[in-house]
């Protein structure tokens, strides 16, 4: 099941927006957060040619992926972003 999906199964009544609205964004942070863990997985996955294509070092590449997943996905005040800082 993915997040348009669950979307579409909240309830629409404006009594519940407000309830809506929050789960409507926890989905959507939970998608990014899978995309952030995924897009780091398969950097690492990369070899050192490949990395130098893209104009990444291979210590980028770790730094990257040991940052913690919210970095780059949270920002205060808001329920996410895309990219990484």
């Amino acid at each position: 099941m993915n997040a348009q999906t669950l979307k579409a199964l909240l309830p629409a009544e404006p009594r519940r927006a407000g309830l809506r609205q929050a789960v409507v964004r926890v989905i959507d942070a939970a998608v990014h957060l899978r995309q952030a863990a995924t897009e780091r997985r398969q950097l690492l996955a990369l070899n050192d040619r490949d990395l130098q294509d893209i104009g990444i070092s291979r210590v980028d590449a770790l730094r990257e992926a040991e940052k913690p997943l919210w970095r780059g996905v949270f920002v205060v005040g808001r329920s996410w972003r895309g990219g990484s800082p």
